[in-house]
């Protein structure tokens, strides 16, 4: 018998707070920890919402509908569109080695085997 597991969320809370100093009236704003790179969106979720958009060629709409079905998790346009340019700007240097990699090659080859798709 196949199963799907239990599919659930993890939200971390951070508070943030603001001190005033009663003699010198100086303002300090804490800072977020330097593990916390998004306010609202782990890696994990980015490298979900890239999956989906990268492999299965689904629409920011289609992700956000996902999203919400799938695990109950409410997102704007904005916020997923922003997350698939984060991970294209981590992307980016990868890429950009791969081509210099293959430009340089004395031998290029790739696999003109026809693939039938639909």
């Amino acid at each position: 018998m196949f199963d799907l597991p239990e599919v659930s969320y993890f939200v971390t809370e951070h508070q943030l707070f603001r001190s005033t100093c009663t003699r010198c009236i100086h303002t300090v704003d804490a800072a977020l920890p330097d593990s916390v790179r998004s306010p609202h969106i782990s890696p994990n979720l980015l490298s979900y919402i890239a999956l989906q958009s990268g492999q299965f060629h689904q629409s920011i709409t289609q992700i956000q509908q996902q999203l919400k079905q799938h695990f109950g998790l409410v997102f704007s346009r904005g916020a997923i569109s922003e997350a698939q340019g984060r991970v294209s700007a981590m992307l980016t240097p990868t890429h950009q080695a791969i081509k210099h990699q293959v430009q340089s090659a004395s031998l290029i080859h790739a696999d003109e085997t026809r693939h039938q798709r639909g």
